[in-house]
């Protein structure tokens, strides 16, 4: 009897034994597994890093025109989403190496509701590290803002690194900021098991849930992504939709996209209740790759009388007929008053004061149109 007790114990702790084993092995295994997952989902967007990283540096130059136009929904309206918004713009947008130019001409809405409607061409000229505000009559040369050169509705949505300021923020959060290919830096990055067919073609999808960002990418169009998601952050609904269609091949295994559709999706702060959605949609009419002339970057002569607000200098000046500046005429009137010091003494008096009072006219018209000048917003 006692044998056979033994018996029947050792074959139970044969069996724990074997269970145990089979379970560590089946951990192993699957931590294995997870372990490869890792290792592949790190290799694939390593290279897809590198493909982004690939066109976006083979795009020296690039010239594009579009149309944008945005709706707000009534609930949006109602909030008041649609305040301090641009409603439609047409614009023409180019970059050279570190040269940007933006010509645009915009309709949209004041904070109080009442419509407004700017027509602006800046110009960024690296040389001189400035960037040109020119409207109508009026002008601001100042130091480079991103906030001008990048408004321009097409390189922002495809994340690339454009302006001094899209580099300093590329380098200073390169793993949350969304550009590319410097967010997939973010070790979180993983190739998801969903294949979601998309515009007919099976999707490749990039998912970092730290970051709560999304990406749909088309193997068949080289990785070109044809959709994006983003929260404000995990667990909250989603925000940020980004739809990208009607790609055009602009070189070697490299689309662009020349329609771009949006949806915003508002919230309260605890994200519980929506307050309305935008969607808007980017047309592109026309794009030029590595193929964009020198001379769209040229300073333009001002337009006689247009009032300059030099932030750099800290001066205000209005642009005589000759494109130089009321500054230099105040100049060349006190240095004719030096000159005059010498001439004879029989008209060195009636020169002086005629000369005092043209700078002293030329200065008062400057004093009135500086308190009346109404200059673009920065």
């Amino acid at each position: 009897m006692r044998e056979t007790c033994s018996s029947k114990g050792s074959i139970l702790n044969g069996a724990n034994f074997t269970l145990v084993t089979a379970l560590i092995l089946f951990s192993f295994s699957q931590n294995q597994l997870q372990a490869d997952d890792a290792s592949s989902s790190k290799a694939v967007i390593e290279k897809i890093a590198k493909v982004f990283d690939t066109h976006r540096k083979s795009v020296r130059s690039l010239r594009v025109e579009l149309d944008y136009d945005i709706k707000h929904d009534a609930l949006a309206k109602e909030n008041n989403y649609d305040r301090s918004s641009t409603i439609h713009a047409s614009m023409t947008f180019a970059f050279k190496d570190e040269n940007r130019y933006l010509k645009l001409k915009s309709f949209g809405l004041s904070q109080d509701g009442s419509s407004i409607q700017t027509e602006r061409l800046a110009i960024y000229n690296s040389k001189a590290a400035v960037c040109y505000l020119i409207e109508p009559k009026s002008a601001v040369i100042q130091k480079d803002k991103s906030s001008y050169t990048e408004l321009n509705y097409y390189t922002p949505h495809l994340a690339w690194v454009v302006t001094g300021q899209d580099e300093e923020f590329a380098e200073t959060s390169a793993t949350t900021n969304g550009y590319l290919p410097n967010t997939l830096s973010n070790p979180d990055w993983r190739v998801s098991e969903e294949q979601p067919e998309i515009q007919g073609t099976r999707c490749l999808v990039l998912e970092n849930t730290t970051i709560s960002d999304k990406l749909f990418l088309d193997p068949k169009r080289n990785y070109a992504i044809i959709r994006r998601e983003r929260r404000f952050d995990l667990g909250s609904p989603l925000t940020n939709i980004g739809q990208y269609s009607n790609f055009e091949l602009v070189a070697p295994d490299f689309w662009l996209p020349k329609q771009l559709d949006f949806e915003v999706k508002f919230f309260s702060k605890d994200f519980k209740t929506p307050t309305g959605e935008s969607k808007s949609t980017v047309a592109v009419k026309s794009v030029t790759i590595n193929d964009v002339n020198d001379k769209l970057f040229q300073i333009p002569d001002l337009a006689p009388g247009t009032i300059v607000a030099d932030r750099i200098e800290n001066i205000t000046y209005v642009a005589d007929k000759g494109g130089d500046v009321l500054e230099n005429s105040i100049r060349n009137s006190i240095r004719e008053v030096q000159i005059a010091k010498t001439a004879p003494r029989d008209y060195l008096l009636p020169l002086i004061l005629l000369q005092v009072a043209v700078a002293f006219g030329i200065a008062s018209v400057t004093l009135i149109r500086r308190i009346r000048l109404r200059m673009p917003r920065t």
